[in-house]
């Protein structure tokens, strides 16, 4: 038999519904029984019209037929009752499961909405998420836009002023050439004043030499005439002798200031040929240094020329590849170089203080009569202090050694070396400041173990002091105030080797470490 499923409808109109649905599975329960009865009594009626083919009518009476139709309009009336019963049975059956499902889906339809509720809320969540999603994707857009604009200025403004300092050294490479060759010329034309001076006064000495040897000359003349005459001239020569004596002896000054003269024209000469000899020996200084400027501003073309042609490639590299991605790495990696380097200098300030917050408190302690903690307990908290410095100081070298080979890495891209170069000198600057502040450490550890042993002693002392209370205070005072005036003594040397800038980063965690020892104390 055909069974009718009827179609479920939505959960919220299922209370609406249920009437509707009853009257029609009713409705067509009645056609489907009206369809039996007339499949029946079409099928008596050709029982009925073979009954009549196959009996013969001749001799039939009108009562058994009548009897018959009877009998078979009983059958159909009994088959049909069977079908209605069926039916019903069927129409039971079917609206008892209809009704089971629509109190099934009744009861579900709360939970349905329930859902429905959490899935439309969960929808307009993640449409929510989605537009601020796509705002932050168009505010990233913009922003990228934006960088990518300033990074292109600043290489182009970068480029520019790479031009205009090439520029500028080629014009001052101009101008310091053409000074030196004007000063070449100088020279030159001061070596030939200094060579016709040199001439000139060579021809002076010529004509000194020329006149006294004509004065030689003309002596010898008048000695020969003077022997001529002799003879003749007696008594004039006995008259004459004193002016000849005379004469001679103005002849000799003369010729004794000839000689100084010559000597000073010899010693005027000697040092106008030193003069030239140094002038020769700064023209020649003047050419190797023309040479030398020549050779650098060879080199410095060249240099010019490679920095050219990386600024070529860097903006042809710039313009094929894109190095967003790269750019991002390296902003983050310098960031977080940053932040490590602030935090390092955070943690040495901190080390600072507490350092000098336990200087004074070793001092306030070296200073007290009798100290009332135990020694153990004092050297446990100082092995533990010194034990975390040590530790630090090792995490800060691994920082640095870290923050190094992240900056060699960095060295590698060519659009940031100028901040690579200039982060390096930071960290340069910085390692000498560790190793320093390594000193300070073992220094300031020094300076515990002295402070330490003046604790045992005043210990002993005050112990001594409880057990002997007779004892004079002279004996005690004269070598603690010795021993305070050796600890003040080393510390004034430690301050003056270690600097406030290399030690004054490692203040607040010993400050920190401290009062966890007073705490554990």
């Amino acid at each position: 038999m055909l069974r009718w499923k009827p179609r479920r409808p939505a959960p919220s109109r299922c209370a609406a519904l249920c009437d509707w649905c009853r009257l029609s599975a009713f409705h067509r329960l009645q056609e489907r029984a009206n369809e039996l009865r007339v499949v029946w009594i079409e099928s008596a009626g050709a029982r009925n019209s073979r009954l009549r083919s196959t009996t013969p009518t001749n001799g039939m009476k009108p009562e058994g037929v009548h009897s018959a139709l009877i009998n078979v309009e009983e059958r159909l009336n009994t088959q049909i009752a069977r079908v209605q019963q069926q039916g019903d049975r069927m129409r039971d059956v079917a609206m008892s499961r209809m009704e089971a499902k629509v109190t099934a889906v009744e009861a579900l339809q709360p939970k349905f909405d329930r859902r429905m509720a959490e899935v439309s809320g969960s929808v307009k969540g993640l449409s929510d998420e989605m537009q601020s999603q796509l705002r932050r994707m168009d505010q990233i857009d913009s922003k990228l836009w934006d960088w990518r604009h300033q990074i292109e200025e600043e290489l182009r403004s970068r480029v520019l002023e790479a031009e205009q300092s090439v520029q500028q050294l080629g014009s001052a490479q101009r101008v310091a050439k053409a000074a030196a060759e004007d000063a070449v010329k100088k020279l030159n034309m001061r070596m030939l004043r200094i060579e016709g001076l040199v001439e000139e006064h060579h021809s002076h000495a010529e004509d000194t030499n020329t006149g006294l040897a004509e004065l030689h000359a003309r002596l010898e003349d008048l000695e020969e005439s003077h022997g001529a005459r002799h003879a003749q001239h007696d008594e004039a020569f006995s008259t004459h002798t004193e002016k000849t004596r005379a004469r001679e002896a103005e002849w000799l000054v003369q010729q004794a200031s000839m000689e100084q003269r010559l000597a000073e024209m010899e010693l005027s000469t000697q040092g106008v040929s030193q003069k030239i000899d140094s002038l020769l020996q700064e023209s020649n200084d003047l050419r190797s240094r023309l040479e030398i400027q020549e050779e650098k501003a060879r080199s410095l073309r060249t240099l010019q020329d490679t920095k050219d042609e990386q600024f070529r490639t860097l903006i042809d590299k710039v313009e094929r590849e894109n190095m967003d991605g790269r750019l991002r790495a390296l902003q983050q990696r310098l960031q977080d170089l940053e932040n490590s380097g602030v935090h390092a200098t955070e943690q040495m300030q901190i080390m600072q203080h507490s350092l000098d917050r336990q200087e004074q408190d070793v001092q306030h302690l070296a200073r007290m009569p009798s100290p009332r903690l135990p020694h153990s307990e004092e050297g446990r908290e100082k092995d533990l202090v010194q034990v975390k410095l040590q530790s630090r100081v090792g995490q800060l070298e691994s920082q640095m050694n870290q923050a190094l080979e992240q900056l060699e890495a960095l060295q590698s891209e060519q659009s940031l070396a100028q901040h690579v170069s200039t982060l390096v000198k930071h960290l340069k600057e910085i390692s000498p400041k560790v190793i320093g502040q390594g000193n300070d450490l073992l220094q300031l550890r020094q300076k515990v173990e002295v402070l330490e042993r003046f604790a045992e002693e005043n210990k002993s002392k005050a112990q001594s002091q409880a057990t002997e209370p007779q004892e004079p205070k002279v004996q005690t005072e004269t070598p603690k105030e010795v021993r305070i005036m050796e600890i003040e003594r080393v510390e004034e040397e430690v301050a003056l080797k270690s600097p406030v800038a290399q030690t004054a980063q490692t203040a607040q965690t010993d400050e920190i470490d401290l009062a966890e020892a007073q705490r554990s104390s």
